[in-house]
């Protein structure tokens, strides 16, 4: 082989590691589940900031988005047992019923007994949708969204049912 093309071959197996090695890395996204907030991020290795865009939940809301930080490894994956139900509500709003499939129910249940009183982020292709704190244990895999809007809580069923 001559000279000049095994210059030209390493130029360009060069040229691609370059390449290769300057593209921004796409950051993998979260799986779709009920995520504990780090309250403080500082030192955590276990969190992830993501963007919350209140107006996802309720497009009336006067909340500018933010960014919360997740505990990735505190969460319940969103997997479905049956398409989520939209409940009207006497106030206009709308609750959305979601239904784990059966091998997370005491998985949720777990997770709430452990953040009883704390607030807890629901991710759906990587950004948060809504913030909640847990009120109760919740037993049964049943879950219930009440802070959305009725056009809001249609986009977040129709997340749940891709």
């Amino acid at each position: 082989m001559q000279r000049s093309s095994r210059v030209l071959l390493l130029a360009l197996a060069t040229w691609g590691f370059v390449v290769a090695c300057s593209r921004p890395r796409a950051t993998p996204t979260l799986p779709d589940g009920l995520y504990a907030l780090v309250e403080d991020s500082t030192g955590s290795r276990s969190g992830r900031t993501l963007r919350h865009d209140p107006r996802i939940a309720d497009p009336n809301s006067s909340d500018p988005p933010s960014s919360v930080t997740v505990d990735t490894t505190s969460y319940v994956p969103l997997v479905l047992a049956r398409a989520p139900e939209s409940i009207p509500q006497s106030d206009g709003r709308i609750w959305l019923h979601v239904a784990l499939a059966g091998e997370y129910v005491k998985a949720l249940e777990d997770f709430t007994r452990t953040h009883l009183g704390g607030r807890v982020a629901v991710v759906l292709d990587g950004e948060v949708i809504t913030v909640h704190v847990v009120k109760a244990v919740i037993e049964g895999g049943q879950l219930q969204l009440s802070r959305c809007g009725d056009r809001g809580c249609e986009a977040i069923r129709a997340r749940l049912l891709l």
